[in-house]
C-alpha cells in the first residue's frame, strides 16, 4: 500500500495510526517499512496510546528498536499520566534488556 502512495501516518477514526497497530501486534517487519517510510510514531489514539507507550506495554525489544530509529518524542504520557518508562520497569524491563 505504501509503494501505491499510502500514507504511513494515517490514522484510523479514532486516532489509531498503522505504526501504534504493528506495534500492539508486534508486527516488526511492518514498523520498519512504516519508520522507513517516514510515520511519525508520536501521535496519540483517543485511548492517549502511540508506537512508544504501546511498546512499553507488550515489552518487545524488537519492536522498541524500530519506534526508538523514529526519534518519538519519550515525553508523551499515557491516560494514566505516564511515560513509557512506567509501564517498561513495571513489566522489569530494564536499560540492558533493551540492549540484548
Amino acid at each position: 500500500m505504501l509503494r501505491q502512495g499510502a500514507s504511513p501516518g494515517a490514522r484510523r477514526a479514532d486516532g489509531r495510526t498503522a505504526l501504534t497497530i504493528a506495534a500492539l501486534g508486534n508486527q516488526v517487519k511492518v514498523a520498519r517499512l512504516l519508520v522507513g517510510a517516514g510515520a511519525d510514531p508520536d501521535p496519540q489514539d483517543t485511548d492517549r496510546n502511540n508506537a512508544l507507550l504501546v511498546t512499553a506495554q507488550t515489552g518487545s525489544v524488537a519492536m522498541l528498536r524500530e519506534v526508538l530509529r523514529a526519534g518519538p518524542d519519550l515525553t508523551r504520557t499515557n491516560r494514566f499520566g505516564g511515560t513509557a518508562l512506567i509501564p517498561a520497569a513495571d513489566r522489569g524491563m530494564s536499560s540492558t534488556s533493551a540492549r540484548s
